[in-house]
């Protein structure tokens, strides 16, 4: 798997367990809304390798978490403020700038708690690649052949 974010938890809100029991957590990193600062784990902005896809894996510590849905800003937002909304349940929306992930219980997270976004190459989507790659390769001398032999003709004309 490769690891296409990654960030340790600074610090948390107060209040942060008062989201626990509606399975989601916030974060943010250094600047976030009054509103919310009780509310949040606060923790370090790092760059973003990739975009998040459904299919990542979300692990904290040693939890992990199938990504099922992505909300449009949401990639953007963890990379440049550190902020995402993680949904441990199934149903519901994806609002904007959060995930859902595929709940088994909801983590327990510390100070210095790791969190990071994997993404799961297999066997069968490497040969995937590979293929696209040979046939991409494999028209394009064909279409040179076609090409030459269409320039053949028009000068034996």
């Amino acid at each position: 798997m490769e690891t296409i974010y990654q960030t340790i938890v600074k610090d948390c809100g107060c209040d942060v367990g008062a989201f626990d029991k509606k399975n989601f957590l916030i974060t943010f990193g250094d600047k976030t809304l009054v509103t919310l600062k009780d509310f949040c784990y606060f923790i370090d902005v790092t760059p973003l390798k990739k975009k998040i896809w459904a299919g990542d894996i979300l692990k904290i510590d040693d939890q992990e978490y199938e990504i099922l849905r992505i909300g449009e800003i949401a990639s953007d937002n963890l990379a440049a403020l550190g902020h995402i909304t993680i949904f441990f349940t199934e149903e519901g929306e994806c609002l904007p700038g959060s995930i859902r992930v595929k709940g088994k219980e909801f983590p327990k997270i510390e100070k210095e708690s790791k969190i990071e976004i994997l993404r799961k190459y297999t066997k069968r989507s490497r040969k995937l690649w590979l293929f696209l790659l040979l046939f991409a390769y494999g028209v394009s001398i064909l279409m040179e052949c076609i090409l030459a032999k269409s320039q053949n003709s028009s000068l034996g004309s």
